[in-house]
């Protein structure tokens, strides 16, 4: 074992080898997703904008539920990757929580340090005073 190379650690807050996204899924990027959102948001403006010009009484009615089927299908994945999104960036924040605990409470020299700085406290700090006992529950005669 070479002492001078630099091994990179896992970040704190998950186990080794367990990235947030296996490494060869570029459909499952954030940035895709937004992409895809976008584009699906785009296709079912255009599809509402010319809507107008499809509800003709001579189209069939199969032709009208595909086509606004089709709509609605656009429009639940735009909103399926918009929900995808917040649940992704939840991840990230919980990760990174995560990782700060690690980094401080979690660490056993910081734990012990705190733990010597209260004693030390509680040692230097007299206890406040107690309010007088009236010995009548309180009420003034």
């Amino acid at each position: 074992m070479d002492p001078h190379k630099n091994e990179q650690k896992p970040p704190l807050g998950r186990p080794p080898g367990r990235d947030i996204l296996p490494q060869k899924t570029p459909w499952l990027t954030q940035k895709f997703w937004r992409r895809a959102a976008l584009g699906c948001l785009a296709a079912a403006g255009l599809m509402a904008w010319y809507g107008a010009m499809i509800m003709d009484p001579r189209q069939h009615w199969m032709f009208l539920a595909g086509y606004w089927g089709l709509f609605l299908l656009l429009l639940l994945a735009t909103l399926y990757a918009v929900v995808l999104d917040i649940r992704f960036i939840r991840l990230k924040y919980a990760l990174g929580a995560r990782a700060i605990y690690e980094e401080t409470v979690g660490d056993p020299a910081f734990r012990e340090a705190m733990r010597k700085a209260l004693e030390e406290e509680r040692r230097s700090k007299p206890a406040p005073p107690r309010p007088p006992d009236r010995g009548n529950g309180g009420q003034t005669p």
